[in-house]
């Protein structure tokens, strides 16, 4: 891309590389901060995005799992957001950890609490591209 390229110039570009890749689906928004967000819906629309996209970093939060490209087009970072339950496979995990709570006004003590929380295993085949992380 030309460093003096202008914004309409690089909405051209970024439409033209878009045409070139009709698999693409769950286009949600192109911001003028320079982001471009997808939320495909399932593993092969995932994927898609990260074939299309090239290298890139993923990154998981509570709900999402995050596919951010490392090279922009026409200047936008490409991103593709997916729900981990649409891509990743669940499985509970119980464990006993300790917690403060309060006994009277000013002391505290540690007791044993039992928390189960959902640990996400999403395939590394889903994002793996060249350089991929």
């Amino acid at each position: 891309m030309n460093k003096t390229m202008t914004f309409p110039a690089r909405l051209r570009h970024l439409a033209k590389w878009m045409e070139a890749h009709p698999e693409l689906t769950g286009l949600s928004s192109i911001s003028l901060a320079g982001n471009v967000q997808y939320f495909p819906e399932g593993p092969k629309a995932m994927a898609a995005c990260v074939r299309a996209f090239g290298p890139g970093k993923k990154e998981s939060d509570e709900t999402y799992l995050t596919y951010r490209a490392t090279e922009r087009i026409a200047g936008f970072v490409m991103v593709a957001h997916a729900r981990h339950d649409e891509v990743c496979k669940g499985r509970k995990v119980t464990e006993t950890v300790m917690e403060k709570r309060p006994v009277g006004d000013i002391t505290w003590e540690e007791v044993p609490v039992t928390k189960t929380r959902i640990v996400w295993d999403c395939p590394d085949s889903l994002l793996m591209v060249g350089g991929s992380q």
